[in-house]
């Protein structure tokens, strides 16, 4: 490509336009964007912004909102629930029927005065027990039965000190039967007749033994004469061998009485004693089970039964006595839980304020437990507000934080905003019905103020409004937050 070359006496336009001046108002506006240039870098430099967190929230009464709580299950007698109803404090709400509960007390009541009755009774029949008096009076109906019941101690106080008179009475008999066993046994041992009493029938009994071993000798000497005689005669050949043999057998025999008859009596007499002694061990240990006691004197027992028959006796009623008192103690928890539930049964209102139904009843309606409505305190001018922070944007909320208010219900760009500060942050986090996010709950006051719209209108902010919340966290220049959208440090 080939250049041309011109004069620049030829290029006249081009001439003058360089050689012209510019107009005033080009420069004046140069002049002017030089210095909106300078005031802007100068208003981002010495100007500041608001680092906000952004939140839900729900404005609150600063007094707490109470809980309407229905506490005792049943069907729904009367009914003065409304919505926004203003009520003072003590104003009924609903009532349940409490038919059932009415006789439950009554029964618990009259249960109570029997257990009492009975109480009074069984101290009373302590009393006579520890006394030897029957208090009671046959008379009255409500002490007949103990009238008898003390009575019938008495038979068995009575009952128990003659039977262990009969232990005593056997065993002074067991003893005397075994004495009398072995001085017989004695008399035998040594062939002397050692009871002195005659009327002794052990006496007797020695005699009859004596005759009878008398006897018994004597007939074993007869055989032995006749056998010495058959002997002598049958070696004389005078006499058989079966005569011999005969006298020889009667002599056998004889001996053999005679030593059975000893070894008989001597073997009864020994069993004798063996059951006597077991007999009499049997009885102290029955003595001892009847009248417990450690004492040589025999006639201490029927004393020592008495005292033992009492002292079980008053065991087993102070024990009647601890269950009837645990069983009232427990009547009377009882009745007062049913009065409680009668009394609950009438719903009242705890504080002034309106009504806000949480679950709608009617009359002839089955309810159980569980939160019916809430009363809103209504002497309450001031709010606040219950934020819903975000787990990520806790950490730079701090109380005294400053607080702006957009009402979802009132547009900010017609009615503005509301400001307050951060009061209370919670310690721990709470977790949506969900489970699948987390929040903090924070409280902040608010400047409880009418907003007035451009049009002149005026509103108020109730409880329950919703709102978004921004929580003014810190303040930085504009300049720097410029440099920072373009990864700019100074």
């Amino acid at each position: 490509m080939r250049e041309i070359v011109h004069n620049l006496k030829d290029i006249t336009d081009s001439r003058e336009l360089l050689e012209s001046k510019p107009p005033a108002f080009t420069i004046l506006f140069i002049y002017i964007l030089i210095a909106l240039l300078t005031i802007a870098v100068v208003w981002s430099y010495i100007g500041e912004m608001d680092v906000v967190v952004k939140a839900d929230g729900v404005v609150r009464p600063n007094q707490r909102i109470s809980t309407i709580n229905n506490m005792v299950g049943g069907k729904v007698k009367e009914v003065y629930l409304e919505g926004g109803k203003q009520v003072t404090k003590g104003d009924i709400l609903y009532i349940i029927d409490d038919a059932d509960l009415q006789i439950k007390k009554e029964f618990l009541q009259e249960e109570i005065n029997r257990k009492t009755i009975e109480l009074e009774n069984v101290n009373k029949l302590k009393r006579s027990i520890l006394e030897d008096t029957n208090y009671f009076s046959s008379a009255k109906k409500e002490e007949e039965l103990y009238y008898y019941k003390y009575l019938k101690f008495q038979a068995d106080k009575n009952h128990s000190r003659e039977n262990v008179n009969l232990i005593i009475a056997n065993i002074e008999n067991t003893k005397d039967t075994t004495t009398n066993l072995q001085t017989l046994s004695n008399a035998i041992k040594t062939n002397i007749n050692l009871f002195e009493d005659l009327e002794n029938e052990y006496y007797a009994k020695y005699i009859d033994y004596n005759l009878k071993l008398k006897g018994l000798k004597d007939t074993l000497y007869q055989r032995q004469k006749e056998y010495q005689i058959q002997e002598k005669m049958y070696q004389a050949e005078a006499v058989s061998k079966v005569d011999y043999e005969k006298a020889e057998d009667a002599l056998e025999q004889a001996e053999l009485e005679l030593e059975k008859f000893q070894n008989s009596i001597r073997l009864d007499l020994k069993l004798n004693l063996e059951e006597n002694q077991r007999r009499l061990r049997e009885l102290k240990i029955q003595l001892q089970q009847t009248a417990p006691g450690t004492t040589e004197a025999l006639e201490a027992y029927p004393n020592i039964a008495v005292d033992h028959f009492k002292n079980e006796n008053l065991i087993s009623v102070n024990d009647h006595i601890k269950n009837l008192q645990v069983e009232i103690r427990q009547l009377e928890n009882n009745l007062q839980t049913v009065k409680l539930d009668i009394e609950s049964s009438i719903v009242r209102t705890p504080i002034d304020g309106y009504i806000n139904i949480i679950q709608d009843i009617n009359k002839g309606d089955s309810i159980q437990g569980g939160t019916v409505a809430t009363i809103i305190p209504d002497n309450d001018t001031n709010y606040k507000v219950q934020i819903y922070a975000p787990n990520e944007e806790i950490a730079n909320i701090k109380v005294g934080d400053k607080v702006k208010y957009n009402f979802l219900a009132l547009p900010y760009k017609e009615y503005g905003e509301l400001t307050g500060k951060i009061t209370k942050i919670a310690i721990d986090t709470k977790v949506t019905n969900e489970g699948n996010t987390s929040y903090y709950l924070v409280e902040a006051d608010i400047k409880n103020r009418p907003l007035i719209s451009y049009k002149g209108e005026e509103a108020e902010i109730k409880v329950g409004m919703v709102c978004e919340v921004r929580v003014v966290t810190k303040t930085k220049k504009i300049l720097h937050h410029l440099l920072e959208k373009i990864d700019l440090r100074l």
